[in-house]
């Protein structure tokens, strides 16, 4: 792929032509599900980067990419400054904010994983349009980086 094609589709797919952004949106105030009992605000993560990749069940392409965020989950696990984890958004119905966790298990995935709707506020802050996306938080929760790995 060219240089124009990718920035084509970098449009196309994240709204913007350079993979890289800095956005202040309150994102880190948003809820996310850990559980369907339990969940987290970004805020509270005491990393100084945060790495997320969303997905949903319907998204081939998702499973395909997971053993390289699997490869750079293991990368930085035991840094106290990078938390890597993963976003289920609930794309059916059936599902629960536990199926994604449940999908991953089975696969023998280990990174973190946290859940979402497509409606939460949220899903509408991260400005996720694609699966997958990967977005990086710093440690005042701005997205610096909105793309894939």
């Amino acid at each position: 792929m060219s240089y124009g094609q990718r920035q084509l589709s970098n449009y196309v797919s994240y709204g913007h032509i350079s993979p890289s952004v800095q956005i202040s949106n309150g994102i880190g105030d948003a809820i996310v599900y850990t559980s369907v009992n339990d969940s987290t605000r970004l805020k509270d993560l005491k990393h100084k980067y945060i790495v997320l990749d969303f997905w949903n069940s319907s998204c081939g392409y998702c499973y395909k990419a997971f053993p390289i965020f699997q490869k750079l989950y293991d990368q930085y696990k035991q840094r106290n400054d990078v938390f890597i984890g993963c976003v289920f958004v609930k794309s059916k119905k059936n599902e629960t904010y536990d199926t994604g966790n449940s999908i991953l298990t089975k696969k023998n995935y280990t990174f973190p994983t946290f859940a979402t709707e497509p409606k939460s506020a949220f899903f509408q802050k991260s400005g996720v349009r694609v699966f997958p996306t990967i977005l990086i938080l710093n440690a005042k929760r701005d997205i610096i980086y909105q793309g894939h790995l």
